[in-house]
């Protein structure tokens, strides 16, 4: 009886043994990617490419991660939302009313097929915004957004085709004309 059971035992151990050595062997990877989001989330800080930082921090705070690289990446989570900037795009036609038509791209990626009227984050920098509008008219301007800028409203004045033209909040005689 007791030699059955040790042959037992001795055969649910082989058979569990690869798939411990699986779960080590997924937990080391998942701790090496850890690691490596860690690292590159602090070189995407520092080249103020804070987007891309965030997504990395996102995987290093996650539970598979050392208890160790998840609060410091908690920590960097914060201070990324804090200093990445947010934009509003705006456009309104000659009678002041709302223009939610409008294609918006930035340095050549596309952003919004419509405006939301939602905030947008974005790297801080200089930028190039496209704005293509209902008419098929395009837009161009170069923004340098702020590092911890929130809330910036980028407003676009549709006018007729031959007036269109791109309107700075703040800037009472507009920016840029088409």
């Amino acid at each position: 009886m007791r030699v059955a059971f040790l042959a037992i035992t001795y055969v649910v151990a082989l058979c569990a043994a690869p798939s411990v050595a699986r779960a080590d062997s997924k937990n080391a990877q998942a701790k090496e990617a850890c690691f490596a989001a860690a690292e590159a989330a602090q070189q995407l800080r520092a080249d103020q490419k804070l987007s891309a930082a965030r997504g990395e921090v996102l995987t290093c705070s996650r539970d598979v991660c050392p208890a160790m690289v998840r609060a410091d990446c908690a920590k960097w989570l914060g201070e990324i939302d804090a200093a990445t900037p947010t934009i509003i795009i705006r456009a309104r036609d000659p009678g002041g009313r709302d223009v939610v038509d409008v294609k918006v791209s930035v340095d050549g990626q596309p952003l919004l097929d419509k405006l939301q009227g939602t905030s947008l984050p974005v790297d801080p920098g200089p930028h190039k915004f496209r704005y293509e509008l209902p008419d098929g008219k395009t837009l161009e301007e170069s923004v340098l957004i702020m590092e911890g800028e929130k809330g910036r409203v980028l407003q676009v004045d549709v006018k007729p085709a031959a007036e269109a033209r791109v309107v700075r909040v703040g800037d009472p005689a507009g920016a840029l004309a088409a």
